[in-house]
């Protein structure tokens, strides 16, 4: 082979060599759209996590605000029950022994010359067993009126005890100041019936409502037997 020909593939093959890329200039440019695309995942990522994060300790926030929020509700609640509660037992027991007082000042004392029943207890004791039955009524009542949900019924049980104390208010006055013996037996019979009908109401609401109008209701048939049997030996004997 001449010199020639070796010059022209010598050429030839730098030629061919010339029209191939560079091996680690093609891996470089290969490789730069991939760790491109690596960032942008990353930065979506980042930004997507930012985005819960946030819109978790939003909810966060707003949760603790509805918790803090009700608590307060419930807190203004409570004390506005306790306030209505002390008002009401207020008027209830309040009022109750006011009537007992009332009732005590406008009935007096008994007309000395009676005859008297068996078991008729000395004068002193009825003042201080009435203070005591008037408070204890005022408590059962107010019990009774806390324990009905029902509104209806607990009107209607506040109803039946007023109508009670109604006919316990007056029944001093006819017995004692009045001296209307016979009279005053008829209307106390009455206030045991209304006695009972509360007790009765009151049994529904609350049990131990009912057993303190219960000891009360004994102590009244107790006080209908003293007036029948002190109406009997001076007026009917």
């Amino acid at each position: 082979m001449t010199n020639k020909s070796k010059n022209n593939k010598t050429r030839h093959a730098k030629a061919m060599g010339a029209n191939k890329p560079d091996k680690q200039e093609y891996n470089k440019e290969e490789a730069r759209p991939i760790s491109k695309q690596k960032t942008t995942n990353t930065k979506t990522e980042t930004k997507t996590q930012t985005r819960k994060f946030e819109t978790s300790s939003y909810v966060d926030n707003e949760n603790m605000q509805n918790q803090s929020n009700k608590l307060k509700q419930q807190t203004l609640s409570s004390s506005m029950s306790k306030k209505r509660k002390t008002i009401t037992a207020l008027i209830i027991i309040g009022g109750t022994l006011l009537i007992g007082i009332a009732a005590t000042l406008i009935g007096g004392k008994m007309r000395e010359g009676y005859i008297k029943p068996p078991a008729y207890p000395p004068d002193w004791l009825f003042p201080v067993v009435w203070t005591i039955l008037y408070i204890m009524i005022g408590i059962s009542a107010y019990l009774a009126f806390i324990s009905s949900r029902d509104k209806k019924k607990r009107k209607t049980d506040m109803i039946w005890y007023g109508i009670h104390l109604f006919f316990n208010f007056l029944w001093p006055l006819f017995y004692f100041r009045l001296d209307l013996l016979i009279f005053s037996c008829i209307w106390l019979l009455f206030n045991v019936i209304t006695a009972i009908i509360v007790t009765y109401k009151f049994y529904k609401a609350r049990m131990c409502s009912g057993i303190m109008f219960t000891i009360y209701t004994l102590w009244l048939l107790f006080a209908l037997y003293l007036s029948l049997g002190t109406t009997m030996l001076n007026i009917m004997g």
